[in-house]
């Protein structure tokens, strides 16, 4: 690995990135909650995945309101 490659803190809870190589391919990993990158042939190339961050404005959240979960769940049990 490249002493140039500088990996941000983990975008999920602020933990310690490091590059977890084998033989063919790296991916970036965080060391605290192990969320990582896919596989890719340059620790460059999963470096600059890793680093890519949207800014706040550009975030959206989403999540299931709770008067839908009955509609998903009627006719599956």
């Amino acid at each position: 690995m490249s002493a140039a490659l500088n990996l941000l803190s983990c975008p999920c809870c602020g933990g310690k990135a490091q590059f977890d190589s084998d033989v063919e391919q790296t991916r970036v990993m965080c060391a605290e909650c192990g969320i990582s990158t896919r596989s890719y042939f340059t620790a460059s190339e999963a470096a600059n995945v890793w680093n890519r961050r949207t800014s706040d404005s550009d975030t959206v959240h989403a999540a299931v309101s709770v008067d839908v979960l009955p509609a998903l769940t009627d006719g599956n049990s």
